[in-house]
């Protein structure tokens, strides 16, 4: 019988280029709290029409985190979303 390890936790950065709408960051923060989570630390600057947000997560499974991020990728107007392992 095969042991099975527990996934690997670590800490993650989410970075999300995208128009700057007023609902955008909230409907984030939503994603993540359906997961039980509250984020380690948010930063939103606006610059213009756009923004870029940063949140990090701490403890969350790999798997989880690039779920995460593609979900993110599917929401009106954002641009982009890159995602560091710390």
């Amino acid at each position: 019988m095969a042991s099975l390890t527990p996934p690997r936790l670590g800490s993650v950065a989410f970075t999300v280029t995208a128009s700057a709408d007023p609902q955008l960051l909230c409907r984030m923060l939503g994603f993540i709290a359906r997961l039980g989570r509250v984020p380690d630390g948010i930063e939103a600057v606006r610059s213009g029409d756009g923004m870029r947000v940063t949140i990090r997560l701490g403890d969350i499974e790999a798997d989880r985190a690039e779920l995460l991020a593609e979900t993110i990728r599917t929401m009106i107007h954002v641009e982009t979303v890159g995602l560091v392992m710390c």
